[in-house]
């Protein structure tokens, strides 16, 4: 079901001067293993503080992945999501839009 908010979700960009650059923690990428995980940039709109805890455990029983999930906080309302595997990324994406306590979760694929 294609909703409205569904649409302008999928349909909502940012310009240059709001795109932001993402250093990716290293436990994360596990560099010259071989291990490339699936990775999603997301930003709660919201200016109030979040309890990361409450936030992590939520996001996981939103998105109910089959294979294991990290979430990382990267400051200023911004989160990184790496999946193990791209059918949990492709579930994600396509189920959205996501919201947590009732502010919506814009999530972009890292390239």
């Amino acid at each position: 079901m294609d909703t409205k908010i569904s649409r302008m979700a999928r349909d909502f960009t940012l310009t240059d001067s709001e795109s932001i650059k993402v250093s990716i923690p290293a436990d994360v990428c596990h560099p010259g293993e071989g291990y490339n995980p699936r990775i999603l940039v997301g930003r709660i709109t919201t200016d109030h503080r979040i309890n990361f805890s409450a936030f992590r455990d939520t996001v996981i029983s939103s998105f109910r992945p089959r294979w294991e999930m990290e979430i990382s906080h990267l400051g200023n309302s911004r989160y990184l999501f790496a999946f193990n595997h791209s059918v949990d990324l492709d579930r994600v994406v396509e189920g959205g839009p996501w919201n947590f306590d009732n502010d919506m979760i814009i999530l972009k694929k890292l390239n």
